[in-house]
């Protein structure tokens, strides 16, 4: 596999999988009240003032291990709160993107490049919010496949709002932990940790739906671009291919 195709993958695995997972491990020794000794494992790897010990090592690779997976975990969380009705409703600007710009009165775009959208599209009065959705990923997979440096950018941005979602849901859970260890097991309430979680749940959630939108906008504009770049290269080899025949 080219190498091209490898690190987009490995930054999207880290920044949407590895964080929300690692941020959950450190979370949850927080809200159970024990020391679970995730601080202390990240702690060692990271120290410089000595030589990190085997031990350390392993102690760092199994928390990447265990934070990529609980990152897969969380994933179908993610997609149900990035579902809710109340969400779409409240920043319905954010989440269609492409079905705002085919609206002329809401569009940001020129209306040459709205009517390119649309024969793109194949739009008629029956498309609705959801197929746009459909077709605004079916671009980002073409993308992809097309353009390597397109499709890295289009990866970054997904990677990124992913990222922010999958906090927001780990602040979410972090409190629904504590409370719940707070009344059974009947420790402290960390008052801290609960201002912290609902500040990461509610700035994710709001993260998340700008990087949302910048997602949708990067995979519009790059897009119309590669295929401007295509159709402009077609012509030129066609026309390069017209004067040999002339000659």
């Amino acid at each position: 596999m080219e190498v091209s195709k490898i690190v987009p993958q490995f930054f999207y695995d880290v920044i949407a999988r590895g964080v929300p997972g690692g941020a959950f491990l450190i979370g949850v020794s927080f809200a159970l009240g024990e020391d679970i000794s995730v601080k202390r494992i990240v702690m060692a790897g990271l120290d410089i003032s000595s030589a990190p010990t085997t031990e350390a090592i392993l102690l760092l690779v199994l928390f990447a291990f265990y934070a990529y997976v609980i990152g897969h975990v969380i994933g179908p969380a993610s997609d149900w709160v990035s579902k809710l009705k109340l969400l779409d409703l409240a920043f319905s600007n954010k989440f269609h993107v492409l079905r705002n710009c085919m609206n002329p009165e809401e569009s940001r775009l020129p209306r040459n490049i709205q009517e390119f959208l649309k024969n793109e599209i194949g739009e008629n009065d029956e498309t609705d919010k959801f197929q746009y959705t459909s077709v605004l990923f079916i671009w980002a997979d073409w993308l992809r496949l097309r353009s390597a440096d397109a499709g890295a950018r289009i990866v970054k941005l997904r990677a990124e709002y992913r990222m922010l979602i999958g906090l927001s849901v780990v602040g979410m859970l972090i409190i629904i932990i504590h409370v719940i260890w707070v009344i059974f097991v009947e420790i402290s309430l960390n008052v801290k940790l609960i201002v912290i979680s609902f500040l990461v749940f509610s700035l994710g959630l709001l993260g998340y739906c700008k990087a949302y939108s910048t997602f949708q906008w990067g995979v519009i504009n790059n897009f119309y671009a590669q295929k401007i770049i295509d159709e402009s290269k077609y012509e030129s080899e066609a026309e390069a291919v017209t004067k040999n025949i002339d000659r």
